[in-house]
């Protein structure tokens, strides 16, 4: 073997270090901009906050919805978690309640005249 094919070969080497290099990179930066996508998605979905009060002496029931996250709610459900049942009606009156789109910082405020038995 004569110099330039040792040269020839030590190049190749390099080179395909730095191919293998670039690639691990590549792979790294996918991976990072994954995550942040994942996190900017988590940061800018609406959080809706739901907090239930009865006014003392009297059968009003405040349900305020309010949206905590930085875009709008579109479309809202709502899902009882407790093993008891609602009534009909009064899942209706929440249904039509929160109906309207809650952009971020907004409340919204329901008022029932009467606890569902």
């Amino acid at each position: 073997m004569s110099n330039t094919d040792l040269l020839t070969l030590a190049l190749v080497v390099i080179t395909a270090f730095y191919a293998w290099a670039t690639l691990k990179i590549l792979r790294a930066n996918e991976a990072m901009v994954s995550t942040m996508r994942d996190q900017q998605n988590a940061a800018m979905r609406p959080y809706i906050t739901v907090s239930a009060n009865i006014r003392t002496g009297t059968q009003l029931f405040y349900l305020s919805i309010k949206n905590v996250g930085k875009t709008a709610a579109l479309v809202l459900r709502f899902i009882s978690s407790h093993t008891y049942s609602l009534s009909r009606e009064f899942q209706m009156l929440i249904e039509d309640a929160i109906t309207p789109i809650l952009v971020n910082n907004n409340t919204h405020v329901c008022v029932f005249m009467k606890l569902p038995t």
